[in-house]
């Protein structure tokens, strides 16, 4: 009876949780109460008004105003953040190999460059400027110039030409290194950073420098008396041509004179001289002189040649020029003042009436005016009838040297004639003589002669 009495009446259990103590329908009550207010708390919640879709937020409740990752770190390499617009990004504009040409000036080289850029892109893009350098091989600017860029327009290519100038200091490198670059573009496409081109001052000079030229010409002028005896002097001119627009230098101007069969450089030359080196002027010429002394000797030549040689300079670039021309030997004769002979005839009837002659003396003399000596022979003198010339009279002598600046008697003779030869009516008498002359060591001579007409009077 006692369990019926139990079961009858309610349950009191108790947990305990904690310090406190929970009965069964307590919780059983709070647990239908908190489902309600959640049904209650959801319902609302779908019927009330919405003033906008997305509600405005202060900045003050955002992480950070300042994105984690920077947004340039993001485009692809080589590429700055002002090229991207939109979804798309620029490419890079594409450089072609310089191209280059070169011409002198007159102070030095000028270059025309042309640079070939290509904008790949959809839309025009605009170089700002470029920068054109030359530099050395250490690196350092020989010359720095800036150009006015341009717009180029979507998927073309276009050319920039520019116009350098190299002074004449900075060609004594032996090689110089171009550089055109560019530095900023709008809008801002990745641009090439440089491009460039090794240049080979020497091989460059080599090329656009015209070779200059030797004009020459030689001829034997005069027999003269130096250095104490008689040499022939020999005339040597011309002009060094230049036909570059700048200013070229010349080492020593060599002549040598070679018999005309001979070899430069591998025979002997019988004379040498030099002149002293010197500025040949731009697009003109240095015209040059100089005598040279030959031995008497070379007038048994029938002809003579002169090679002439000098080396051309414009810092580093080299260039030898050599001519050879071919002169005549003149006659001897023409080279000095040929000798003088001047006759004195004196005649007339002698005092012995027994044996009357008739005596006709001649003296002759010759004077030389030449500083130098001239070597005689034999002379002949030979009286003639002028009018029929027939031959009356001759004798002979000779004489060996006369020298120079001198007058020196040839002959001095008388020749007798008679009545019967000279007639009733009587004649002219002419008087004339010759002798080859010549110089020492010479084989041409030199004729002399003379003539005089004297009365014979019966």
């Amino acid at each position: 009876m006692r369990l019926l009495d139990r079961l009858s009446h309610p349950i009191n259990i108790i947990f305990r949780i904690g310090r406190f103590q929970v009965r069964p329908l307590s919780l059983l009550v709070f647990t239908s109460l908190m489902i309600l207010v959640l049904v209650v708390l959801s319902g609302c919640s779908t019927i009330m008004p919405t003033a906008s879709k997305t509600a405005p937020t202060s900045a003050a409740i955002l992480p950070s105003s300042k994105p984690l990752i920077p947004a340039s770190s993001l485009l692809p390499s080589g590429t700055s953040a002002a090229a991207t617009t939109g979804k798309s990004t620029l490419k890079s504009l594409e450089a072609f190999p310089l191209k280059v040409k070169a011409s002198l000036s007159s102070h030095g080289v000028s270059l025309s460059i042309e640079a070939m850029i290509r904008n790949p892109n959809s839309e025009n893009v605009t170089i700002d400027d470029f920068k054109v350098s030359t530099l050395n091989a250490s690196g350092s600017n020989c010359t720095q110039d800036t150009f006015p860029g341009g717009s180029i327009e979507a998927i073309t290519s276009k050319v920039f030409t520019f116009n350098i100038e190299i002074p004449g200091q900075f060609l004594a490198e032996r090689e110089l290194t171009l550089e055109v670059s560019t530095q900023t573009a709008t809008p801002a496409a990745p641009l090439p950073i440089k491009s460039d081109l090794q240049i080979n001052v020497s091989d460059t000079l080599e090329r656009l420098i015209i070779h200059p030229g030797l004009n020459l010409q030689t001829s034997i002028s005069k027999i003269s008396y130096f250095p104490g005896q008689p040499m022939v002097e020999a005339e040597v001119e011309g002009t060094i041509t230049n036909p570059n627009p700048l200013d070229l230098n010349f080492t020593y101007l060599w002549f040598q004179i070679y018999n005309k069969n001979d070899v430069p450089t591998r025979d002997s030359p019988i004379q040498s001289a030099s002149i002293p080196g010197a500025v040949i002027p731009a697009s003109t010429g240095y015209p040059f002189k100089s005598t040279l002394y030959l031995p008497l000797a070379v007038l048994n030549q029938t002809g003579l040649k002169t090679y002439a040689y000098t080396s051309v300079q414009y810092l580093n670039y080299l260039q030898s020029i050599n001519n050879t021309v071919a002169f005549s030997v003149p006659k001897v004769g023409s080279l000095l003042s040929i000798p003088q002979l001047t006759f004195n005839v004196k005649s007339g009837w002698n005092n012995n009436e027994a044996n009357k002659i008739y005596v006709v003396s001649v003296t002759g003399e010759i004077t030389n005016d030449n500083a130098f000596s001239i070597t005689g022979g034999d002379f002949k003198l030979n009286l003639y009838n002028n009018a029929t010339g027939a031959l009356l009279k001759s004798a002979t002598t000779s004489i060996d040297i006369v020298k120079g600046s001198s007058t020196r008697s040839v002959i001095n003779a008388s020749f007798d004639f008679t009545q019967q030869d000279i007639g009733r009516k009587g004649f002219d008498l002419a008087v004339a003589g010759d002798i080859n002359m010549g110089l020492v060591g010479v084989n041409e001579k030199i004729p002399v002669s003379a003539r005089i007409v004297s009365p014979l009077v019966p």
